[in-house]
C-alpha cells in the first residue's frame, strides 16, 4: 500500500513538473512573438525564482544596469570607439548609478522612474556590500523595499514579491524607451540623409549659376 502512495505522489510530482515547464515554454513564446527583449525579461523573472534573495537581487539589478547602457547608447552618436570608451569599467558611465543618473539627465527616463532604480540599485547595495546572510525580510532590506511605489498599495505581500513586481514594471517600461528611442534615431538618420541629397542638389544649382553669372 505504502509503495502504491509513493509511485502514485512522485508521478503527481512528475505530472507538475510538466505542467509548469509547459507553462513556462507557452509564456516565453507569446513573449517573445511581441520581441526578443520581452522574451528576455520573462527567461530572467523565471530563471530568478530558485534563486537566493542575494543571487535574485544582483542578478536583476544586473539586467536593469545592462538595458539602461542599452537605452543611452541608442540615443548616443553612433560611435563604437567612443561608447567602448564611455561604459568601460573606468569611464564616465560604467557605474550602474552614474548611468542611470545620465538617462535621468538627458530625458530618457522620468523622475518616478528615476527613483524606482535608485531604490533597487540601493536594495543590490544592501546584498552587496553585507557579508552576514541577509534576506528580503532583513530589516534593512525591507525597509528600503518598503519605499518603492509598489509597496503603497502591495504592502501586504513580501518583501521579496515587491522587489520583483517592480523589477518587471522597470524592465517593461526601459523596453519600451529602447523600442522608442531606437526608432526616432531611425527616422531622424533618414531626415539626415534626405536634407544631404537636398543641399547635394542645392549646391550644384547654386554652383551652375554663379559659373553662369560669371
Amino acid at each position: 500500500m505504502a509503495s502504491k502512495l509513493r509511485k502514485r505522489n512522485k508521478h503527481k510530482t512528475e505530472d507538475s513538473r510538466a505542467i509548469v515547464e509547459r507553462a513556462r515554454a507557452q509564456l516565453l513564446a507569446i513573449f517573445r512573438k511581441a520581441g526578443p527583449q520581452h522574451g528576455d525579461v520573462v527567461a530572467l523573472r523565471l530563471s530568478l525564482t530558485p534563486e537566493t534573495d542575494r543571487g535574485c537581487a544582483l542578478m536583476a539589478t544586473a539586467y536593469i544596469d545592462e538595458r539602461l547602457a542599452t537605452l543611452l547608447k541608442a540615443y548616443f552618436v553612433n560611435d563604437l570607439k567612443l561608447m567602448k570608451e564611455l561604459f568601460a569599467h573606468s569611464g564616465p558611465l560604467g557605474t550602474f548609478s552614474s548611468r542611470i543618473d545620465v538617462a535621468y539627465a538627458v530625458g530618457l527616463i522620468s523622475s518616478d522612474l528615476h527613483r524606482e532604480i535608485n531604490l533597487l540599485r540601493k536594495i543590490r547595495n544592501e546584498f552587496a556590500h553585507e557579508h552576514r546572510v541577509l534576506t528580503f525580510e532583513s530589516p534593512a532590506v525591507k525597509s528600503r523595499c518598503g519605499e518603492l511605489s509598489v509597496s503603497s498599495h502591495l504592502s501586504n505581500i513580501p518583501s521579496r514579491r515587491q522587489f520583483l513586481t517592480t523589477l518587471m514594471m522597470v524592465l517593461a517600461t526601459l523596453n519600451v524607451k529602447i523600442m522608442r528611442t531606437r526608432h526616432r534615431r531611425r527616422i531622424l538618420e533618414n531626415l539626415s540623409e534626405k536634407r544631404l541629397k537636398v543641399l547635394k542638389s542645392v549646391s550644384k544649382d547654386l554652383a551652375l549659376a554663379d559659373a553662369t553669372l560669371k
